[in-house]
């Protein structure tokens, strides 16, 4: 089922309030690794679900942090769903990269018929946890297993996404490889660059929007194909199941694709058009690929430096 969110058919009666703090910036990258890693969080809640406590997630190698709160005291008749986190979240985005281009400390108030149900910050990783809140906390396993050469060489084993390149092998440098689900030995992606540069900004948004996708659908159900677009229709992202005696493609299993080729690009630094083929126990189940919708002009300002 293909539904983009670039073009968010919100439910009716939601909006949303956006208060930037100028005095805080924050990295560009980090805002999209850590929204990346936030949408995946929330595609794997029921869409309907009712959120009754924080939850702030993190990851280790970006300094930004995204935090939910419903509203209290909790409101029976009108509560905080995962469908509102996942369309604030959005909205916030948007906002920041789009609308106003300003990559600055967010706290966006989600709205349901005029009367507030939570909020959405997104601001830098608090110094220390001495006056942290009690939130519930989702810290990001960001580890990537990588293998150069295939699943019978670990000489080349790496770990991705810990924020240390002296800790990434040069054989994050070739053109293909193959990395291994942390939580999921057995699942496994080969993935090859194809030498073609995609916009930043562009590949970032269509990985989000296509976590949206997912997140309104029942992670375990069947998933014949998961795409994402970026606002610009500059970068298309799509998984797509292939037929066979393999793995059954679940849109969990989309999803997770989508977040490790971003932790992917992220770490190698390589934004590139790139061929992904998705295996388990060895056995090819998927495809994925991420592709310039258009050619890329090669003056884009747009352009975004990872690293």
């Amino acid at each position: 089922m293909f539904f983009s969110l670039t073009a968010p058919q919100y439910p009716s009666g939601f909006s949303t309030l956006l208060q930037f703090n100028l005095a805080a910036p924050l990295n560009l990258v980090g805002v999209y690794g850590i929204a990346i890693e936030a949408m995946y969080v929330l595609a794997l809640l029921p869409w309907g679900q009712t959120r009754t406590r924080p939850l702030e997630i993190d990851a280790p190698q970006f300094q930004e942090v995204v935090i939910f709160e419903p509203k209290f005291p909790l409101s029976p008749s009108n509560p905080l769903k995962a469908s509102h986190m996942v369309l604030g979240l959005w909205a916030a985005l948007i906002a920041m990269s789009t609308q106003h281009r300003m990559f600055f400390d967010l706290f966006l108030t989600m709205k349901m018929r005029d009367e507030a149900v939570g909020t959405c910050h997104i601001r830098k990783r608090r110094q220390s946890l001495q006056d942290a809140p009690s939130f519930e906390q989702t810290h990001a396993n960001s580890t990537v297993l990588l293998e150069q050469g295939g699943l019978g060489n670990s000489s080349s084993l790496a770990f991705l996404g810990q924020g240390n390149r002296s800790n990434v092998s040069s054989g994050l440098t070739d053109d293909s490889g193959y990395m291994i689900d942390p939580d999921d030995s057995h699942f496994g992606i080969r993935y090859e660059y194809l030498g073609v540069r995609v916009d930043s900004r562009g590949f970032f948004l269509a990985t989000i929007d296509g976590l949206t996708n997912a997140a309104r659908e029942d992670k375990s159900r069947r998933c014949r194909d998961l795409t994402g677009l970026d606002p610009d229709d500059t970068v298309i992202f799509t998984v797509i199941a292939l037929q066979g005696e393999g793995k059954t493609l679940t849109y969990q299993y989309a999803a997770r694709v989508m977040l490790m080729t971003a932790r992917l690009l992220v770490a190698t630094k390589r934004m590139e058009e790139v061929r992904l083929f998705l295996e388990y126990d060895g056995v090819k189940f998927g495809e994925g690929h991420v592709d310039n919708v258009t050619p890329l002009r090669h003056d884009n300002r747009d352009a975004l430096t990872v690293g």
